[in-house]
Formats: structure tokens, sequence, C-alpha cells
């Protein structure tokens, strides 16, 4: 009888190891060790994959168009995309201007058009601003993908109220080259205030 009973506790005692040794293995192959897991140094959420130092959205990539600001003044002759007065910009972008025609035909604008061209080494979300001085006068803007097409695709963003009250605004995408026109409706001489922030 005790034979037997000694026995069963062997039988027990080897059933519970190999229940608890796949148990083991799991929690081991699991485990982030140094470069066997599926979270550490070699693997897609760590040191050397895409969301850390070597790949474009961590250290080692550009964080928007953070740089020092840049300011100028248009000139003529500007009127015309292929003729656009040129910056190049890595953060906020200030640009002043003036007008001394403003008139349209009541469907277009008529008079001087100032173009800006601002080459951006950076890629970002902005947000453009057109102010100016003077109480009857309707000024507008529009941000272009290019200098040489103007037609609807290729309009970024645009500025376009009928009002007499600045600014006018909106939010525009840079990355690279973008051609911003500046028009006057209607008015008398005017000086105007085109400022792009991040």
């Amino acid at each position: 009888m005790t034979l037997f009973r000694s026995l069963a506790r062997l039988v027990l005692l080897a059933a519970a190891l190999l229940l608890l040794i796949p148990s083991c293995v799991n929690r081991n192959n699991n485990r982030g060790g140094g470069g066997g897991g599926n979270d550490d140094d070699d693997a897609t959420d760590d040191d050397d994959a895409t969301d850390d130092d070597d790949a474009t959205d961590d250290d080692d990539a550009t964080d928007g168009c953070t740089g020092p600001s840049t300011s100028g003044s248009e000139s003529e002759t500007n009127d015309e995309g292929t003729d656009a007065n040129s910056f190049s910009a890595t953060g906020d972008v200030t640009i002043e201007g003036s007008f001394t025609e403003c008139a349209n035909d009541g469907k277009t604008w008529t008079g001087d058009t100032d173009w800006i061209k601002v080459d951006f080494g950076c890629a970002d979300s902005a947000t453009a601003t057109l102010d100016w001085t003077g109480s009857t006068n309707d000024l507008d803007m529009r941000a272009w993908s290019s200098g040489t097409e103007q037609t609807k695709e290729t309009v970024l963003g645009e500025a376009l109220e009928y009002s007499t009250t600045p600014p006018e605004s909106f939010q525009v995408d840079v990355d690279g080259e973008i051609w911003f026109s500046v028009f006057c409706w209607e008015g008398g001489n005017v000086e105007w205030t085109l400022e792009i922030t991040f």
C-alpha cells in the first residue's frame, strides 16, 4: 500500500512538472530580450526601427518649419508668377508691400498684382495672413503650387472675402516652392503685410 502511494505521488509530481514547462517556455519567448523579443533593439518599435533614432519620425527627422524667421519687401516688377520676388525660409515669413492701383471689372481683379515665391526648406502646416492699412481697401490673396499655371488644381489656399476689414487668412501646407499672389479689389494707395506662420 505504501509503495502504491509513493508511485501515485511520483506520477502527480511528474504531471505537475509537465504542466509548468510550457508556461516557462512561453514566458521566455515573449520577454523583450536583447534581440530576440518583439519590443527591443532590432524590432519594429525600438532603436533600429521606424519609430526611433534612425527613422523619419524621431531624433534624426525634421521637426517642421521651426527655423529662423525671414522678412523682406516686395518690389516691382512682380506682376506675374514668373516674375515673383523670391525668398527662402525654414520658419515664419513676413513680407511687406504696397499697391498704388486697386481695380476690378466686377468679375476679377484688374489692378496691380504682387507675386511672392517662398522656397521652404521644410514641410509643415502654416497660416497665411494678409493685413493692410486703410478702411476703404479690399485686398485678397491666394497660394499656388505653380507660378506658371494658375488653375483651380494649382490653388493651395485663398482668402477672397469681400471685406474692407483686415486681416484675411487661410491654412496652407507648405513643402518646397509656394507662390503667393496679393491683389487689391478696390480702394486707394495701400500698404500690406503677408505673414506665414507655423
